[in-house]
């Protein structure tokens, strides 16, 4: 698309959305402060100010006066310069030929105004210039701004975001040979290596990062589960040797909870919460899972609920009791904050009240597996409570915010329960939790995030606190001293875990952004054992293009809520958001990965492409009675054809996998190629998860 409009300025500024009242302020308000790359030389700043209304100004002897530079502006409030990368030769401050004392248009935007600008850092050579919007749309003029044509293939994922602005617009310093331009928005990460014919999109956070990991308890068993951040549960059954997607049926790609059933040795029961559609179970060590229809929070709200906290008993196995915390999708102003009893035995269910109605529920937290205590306890935004009847009442034991709890392995000789508020500072009692007092745990010097007992405790008196990225610490004297212990540079946003049988093997695992740490010498050495992860059927994880390369979106808004959302542009948008009518199908199955897949119904030459970094891929498809034929290419290198037909629906099938790659960027795409099975109904391709090795 050429855009040949030359009008508003382009100028190395942010042009402000709305006029800004002449009305007085009582400061000289300074919106951008920029110096030129000479300013040793030409004494050049520019500054731009609202006192009487707008005024962009510069200065040519180093910032002691300033003098007006408006001319050929018809805006001026700016909040941003950008240099030339020659400007000791050319004086160009986009758009000025004469070092900012006058100013050109070179581009303007109906409803939209220019965020970012970068130039090439060959611009002497090439003439290119880069423009990000605030609706998030990339424009490039490779003649030094006289012509523009958009950019912004592959810039379709939608979420829920106002103001969808480019905040960051970056040249690579090779760009000549690379190609490569970087850009940063509201709904993320983006990254081109065409000169943005087509931009992908970036994970920032790792999706390993293991948010929880549980061993199983008891030394019987060596499975390990381990809830991560948008790639779903993956299970391990050799002690974090090696680990599996364990996502069929479970729509929490993103958990907000995990927690393994005390009685986990004989009923092979875990639970998972997601934070929109509920509470999960799986009765089979993570193959499948279900949801528990009782715990149906939305029909007692008749609305949607976000799931917040899960506490399991102690007495599982026995009593059967779940607690779970609510609140409305709407949490602002809204008063009515509950928790659930569930006794899984009796299929019963109902609200109890934890303080008063509006409380907000952190932690809830119960004595070890065992322990003849028939207590339970939950850290909230009132303090901390403990039930003595099975959380049908709650006694208000602690005042003032607790945002976790822990209680002593040995709790019952000992009486140990400590609490920490939301700076990290602890709060201990020695009377099985009916009062607190000041703890002297001698860690007011760090922030700490968790704290976890050694499950030897009573014979090794150790304690481990973990921090936010500073390092794990130990104390072997019940928390009077603490040393260091590892894991430095490392946020783990659940303390550590350990093995069923830690007295035996010595095993330890931590969660960290960038995986599961794993010891086998308690402590001593750590090692990053998560390698796998799953890309699911979700937006960021796979692009569908049509024949000629452009992106098709694969979810958005309708374009009354784009406008709501304040991303709509009447111009760019029907290019940028294009489908395919009846195109995408999103399919729910319990036997898919994450409970649902695409089956895409496009024309010859249209594919999905998963883009990955790592040494090996497994692409796992669905097979059913009205799919096509398929051609598999990895790195652009045809690797054959795939036959999707099955007279019934099929998931979990392995379409293509290759375990010998190079680490490095690597692009696998299945494409349509608009033939079938004799026996098929259409010529549709599907796509479920891609099982990724790095």
């Amino acid at each position: 698309m050429q855009l040949t409009i030359r009008q508003t300025a382009l100028c190395i500024f942010l042009a402000c959305m709305a006029s800004i009242a002449h009305a007085h302020v009582p400061h000289d308000i300074i919106y951008s402060l920029d110096v030129s790359p000479n300013f040793h030389e030409d004494g050049l700043v520019f500054a731009s100010s609202t006192q009487f209304g707008e005024a962009h100004l510069v200065s040519t002897n180093f910032g002691e006066t300033f003098s007006e530079s408006h001319a050929g502006m018809d805006r001026t409030l700016v909040t941003g310069h950008t240099f030339s990368p020659s400007f000791r030769e050319d004086g160009t401050v986009l758009r000025s030929d004469d070092s900012g004392r006058s100013w050109q248009e070179v581009f303007r935007r109906t409803n939209d105004y220019v965020c970012k600008i970068a130039f090439s850092p060959y611009y002497a050579e090439d003439g290119t210039i880069a423009v990000g919007t605030a609706k998030g749309f990339v424009f490039l003029s490779e003649n030094e701004g006289e012509d523009w044509q958009l950019r912004s293939n592959g810039l379709n994922r939608w979420v829920h975001h106002t103001d969808i602005l480019v905040t960051r617009l970056l040249f690579s310093p090779d760009y000549k040979k690379d190609r490569t331009l970087l850009l940063g928005k509201t709904t993320g990460f983006y990254k081109t290596t065409d000169g943005g014919d087509f931009w992908r999109h970036i994970n920032v956070w790792n999706t390993k990062w293991g948010y929880y990991v549980y061993p199983a308890p008891g030394g019987a068993s060596r499975d390990v589960f381990t809830a991560t951040y948008n790639s779903g549960i993956s299970r391990s059954r050799d002690l974090g040797s090696t680990w599996e997607s364990a996502n069929i049926g479970i729509t929490s790609a993103f958990a907000n909870g995990m927690q393994l059933s005390p009685a986990y040795d004989k009923d092979k029961t875990i639970f998972v919460i997601d934070i929109s559609t509920g509470l999960y179970r799986s009765t089979d060590a993570g193959h499948t899972w279900s949801q528990i229809p009782e715990l149906d929070i939305s029909r007692y709200y008749n609305q949607p609920v976000l799931h917040r906290e899960l506490g399991v008993s102690h007495q599982f196995a026995d009593d059967g009791i779940l607690l779970m915390f609510t609140v409305p999708r709407h949490i602002l102003d809204v008063e009515e904050k509950f928790v659930w009893k569930y006794n899984d035995k009796t299929r019963e269910i109902k609200r109890v009240i934890v303080g008063s109605e509006s409380n907000y529920i952190n932690a809830f937290a119960f004595p070890p597996v065992g322990s003849k205590k028939n207590l339970m306890f939950c850290a909230s935004g009132q303090g901390v409570f403990r039930s003595q009847d099975k959380g049908d009442t709650w006694e208000h034991v602690f005042r003032g915010n607790a945002s976790q709890i822990f209680v002593s392995p040995n709790f019952d000789k000992d009486g140990l329960v400590l609490v920490m508020n939301a700076g990290g500072q602890l709060h201990s009692s020695r009377d099985w939790g009916a009062t607190f007092g000041s703890s002297d745990f001698n860690l007011n010097e760090y922030y700490i995030n968790n704290l976890v007992f050694s499950p030897t405790y009573a014979a090794d008196n150790t304690l481990y606190a973990t921090t936010f990225g500073e390092r794990v610490l130990r104390s072997v004297n019940g928390g009077k001293t603490w040393n260091y212990f590892g894991l430095k540079g490392k946020f783990l946003y659940t303390g550590l875990t350990f093995s069923g049988s830690y007295a035996e093997d010595g095993t330890i695992f931590a969660p960290a952004i960038d995986g599961i740490y794993r010891s086998t010498n308690r402590g001593k050495d750590w090692e990053n054992v998560l390698n796998p992860t799953q890309f699911l059927a979700k937006v960021p994880f796979v692009t569908l293009k049509d024949a000629d390369g452009q992106a098709i979106s694969i979810t958005f808004g309708d374009e009354a809520m784009m406008r709501q959302y304040d991303s709509w542009d009447p111009e760019i948008s029907p290019q940028i958001y294009r489908r395919v009518k009846n195109g995408v199908q999103m399919v729910s199955s319990p036997n898919a990965y994450l409970g649902q897949y695409y089956k895409f119904r496009v024309d010859f030459g249209y594919a999905f492409e998963v883009y990955f970094y790592g040494t090996g891929i497994e692409y796992k498809c669905v097979q059913d009675a009205d799919l096509g034929i398929a051609e598999i290419f990895l790195d652009g290198e045809s690797q054959g054809r795939l036959d999707l037909y099955h007279a019934t629906e099929t998931c979990d099938v392995t379409g293509y996998r290759s375990d010998d790659l190079e680490a490095g960027i690597h692009t696998l795409r299945v494409e349509a190629t608009g033939h079938k099975n004799a026996n098929s109904r259409g010529t549709a391709i599907s796509f479920n998860a891609a099982n990724i090795t790095n």
